[in-house]
Parts: structure tokens; C-alpha cells; sequence
């Protein structure tokens, strides 16, 4: 991504990335952790839960908006912690 960042920023191309942490998706329902693992996993997350596919989708609303026309080779964590 930083590489990526540095070639394309005189062609005035951007390039972030977004890490997440659990998030509760469908994809999460469909592999039906059980709830011990389930609680393992929200454990590991300081704010205490699963993250929401919607504060995932603002992240990136924003940093492909104009706001964010000076922001490029940057990770942004959106893990409630996790990554702390």
C-alpha cells in the first residue's frame, strides 16, 4: 500500500487501506460461531464488540471524499482496539 502510495501520488492517485477487526456481518451468522468462541473473540476487542459493517462503510465514505484529498499511504484501524 505504501509502495503503491508513492508510485501513483504524481499521477494524483490515492492509496489507504482499511483494517478491521470482527465485524458483524452475515458472513459472521453463516459460519455460526458458537457463543464461547463468539465471547473469545468480542474479549479481544477493548470497546467490548463486534464492530458494525456501517462504521467499516464511513471509513471508507470518507477517505474516498475530498476531506481526505491530502491523505494517502495511510491504514486506518477500524477494530475497536483490538490492534492496541
Amino acid at each position: 500500500m505504501k509502495i503503491a502510495a508513492l508510485e501513483l501520488a504524481s499521477r494524483k492517485i490515492r492509496v489507504n487501506a482499511v483494517s478491521s477487526g470482527p465485524i458483524a456481518t452475515e458472513i459472521m451468522n453463516k459460519i455460526g460461531l458458537n457463543d464461547a468462541l463468539e465471547n473469545q473473540l468480542i474479549q479481544s476487542v477493548p470497546a467490548g464488540r463486534m464492530g458494525k459493517p456501517e462504521e467499516v462503510a464511513s471509513m471508507i465514505h470518507y477517505l474516498v471524499s475530498e476531506e481526505a484529498a491530502f491523505i494517502t499511504g495511510a491504514n486506518f484501524l477500524v477494530d475497536g482496539g483490538q490492534s492496541i
